[in-house]
């Protein structure tokens, strides 16, 4: 057969001849490791520590109205607040501060402020040097009379250069006035989880090795029985989808905690999408095979080439998205919350509609796919059923995880975190067993082995 032929047979592979008990084995494995990561993470540490100080610092935590058990400083006065101190460490190495004013008036008020900001850094002999002295023109804004107003300054570590950090704050009016509406301001000192920190290193290691081990096992396991040339499509996305996989578990995640600068969070971030962008590329090409009668890609289908496009433009627009706050955390560590992000929130809504654009299309593309493979395609319909099922599950993953916000680097808490990275390996894992091939006498099934559960998917013009 010419390498052609090869390219576009249909290799018969486990799912078209294990016996039911095998699905099951499988489901019961699956759902077991999935349930004993997801109770561990929510037993386990979470991703960020917070230490929440109030400048008045009142025993009953009052934050609208002065009294006399308060021993803090009044703000509301134009002082300067004290200097509030934070470690930072490798393993715990980032940090952030949120400045979270509150009003003593009834009346809802707004009024522009500016905000001074002093950050300290101090090395492990004690000398100290400042990293910012900087202020920003705000506008305070405290719709509910005396209560909570609006934060308004967040200053981000995104690297540890120093042993340990002090921060502290004035506000005035723009004329350089006291505020009398100012009530307390609460500074929030927050800060990556050591603990954490290690059991995501714990986790990346296992499942890397895991998969490169699965990977090289599936490598030369093929390589011995047919030439790579001569590899169906299924195999070859697979293995593209396998090493894709390994960037996601980021061989090189550890590197972050050792070494300092913008380009580590953004490379490490760049691996995961790169994933994203592998996956759905597989997803609908894979669809496309399916679909097609002679089980060549059809290019030549109006929507094929467009949903690669699609694919193309969210990894180039969140690519865009991931370096550009990576340098800004980097370059302008100090910002307003409403300040200097319409840009990045353009970007990130772009990004999220294109993805939940990807998502709809395959979900449309799926339905088609099922009338397809019950009328001129019968041979591979529990095939398609196999690829199918786990793949909606992890799409229906993604978007509650995209809705929900902890989905991506930005918002992502510990249970997200283990649960969508335990979901991405074992989902490659399910595939690979799955498209496994019992052909060339790799893996030869006893025809008499039990129930078959897709009796009538066995045979295979090759």
């Amino acid at each position: 057969q010419t390498k052609n032929e090869y390219y576009c047979m249909v290799w018969t592979v486990r799912v078209d001849t294990a016996p039911i008990r095998h699905f099951f084995i499988l489901f019961v494995i699956i759902t077991t490791v999935m349930l004993v990561t997801v109770i561990v993470a929510f037993a386990g540490p979470q991703k960020v520590e917070s230490n929440v100080l109030s400048t008045w610092n009142c025993k009953d935590d009052n934050h609208t109205s002065w009294a006399s058990d308060c021993t803090g400083v009044e703000l509301s006065k134009g002082v300067w607040s004290p200097v509030y101190t934070i470690e930072s460490r490798p393993l715990n190495r980032h940090w952030y501060c949120q400045i979270v004013p509150f009003s003593q008036s009834a009346e809802p008020f707004f009024q522009e402020v500016v905000v001074y900001t002093l950050v300290e850094a101090f090395h492990e002999n004690k000398t100290k040097i400042v990293l910012e002295n900087t202020t920003i023109n705000s506008i305070l804004s405290c719709p509910d009379g005396a209560d909570m107003c609006e934060p308004f300054l967040l200053y981000q570590v995104p690297d540890n250069y120093y042993v340990d950090y002090g921060i502290s704050i004035r506000i005035v009016d723009k004329n350089g006035s006291s505020i009398p509406q100012l009530g307390d301001v609460v500074v929030i000192l927050s800060q990556d989880n050591a603990q954490f920190s290690v059991m995501a290193i714990s986790l990346h290691f296992i499942y890397l090795v895991v998969t490169l081990t699965i990977l090289c096992y599936h490598l030369l396991t093929l390589r011995n029985a047919v030439s790579f040339q001569n590899w169906t499509l299924e195999q070859r996305l697979l293995i593209a989808l396998v090493c894709a996989l390994i960037l996601y578990d980021n061989p090189f995640f550890p590197l972050r905690f050792l070494i300092t600068g913008w380009s580590v969070v953004f490379f490490g971030d760049f691996l995961e999408l790169t994933f994203s962008v592998v996956l759905f590329t597989v997803w609908f090409l894979l669809l496309n095979k399916l679909q097609s009668p002679t089980n060549e890609l059809d290019w030549e289908k109006l929507y094929l080439k467009p949903q690669l496009f699609l694919v193309f433009l969210y990894g180039l627009c969140t690519t865009i998205l991931y370096a550009w706050t990576s340098f800004r955390d980097e370059e302008s560590p100090l910002f307003g919350l409403s300040d200097h992000m319409s840009g990045i929130q353009t970007i990130f809504f772009i990004s999220s509609a294109l993805y939940v654009a990807m998502a709809l299309t395959f979900c449309i593309c799926l339905v088609f796919t099922i009338a397809i493979t019950n009328q001129t395609r019968q041979d591979l319909r529990f095939r398609f059923y196999f690829f199918s099922i786990p793949t909606l599950i992890a799409i229906v993953s993604i978007l509650v995880g995209l809705f929900s916000g902890t989905l991506g680097p930005f918002g992502r808490d510990t249970p997200s975190f283990v649960y969508f990275m335990s979901l991405y390996n074992l989902y490659v894992y399910v595939l690979l067993w799955g498209y496994w091939p019992i052909d060339f006498g790799i893996d030869a099934q006893n025809p008499t082995e039990g129930t078959k559960i897709f009796p009538d998917a066995v045979d295979f013009n090759h």
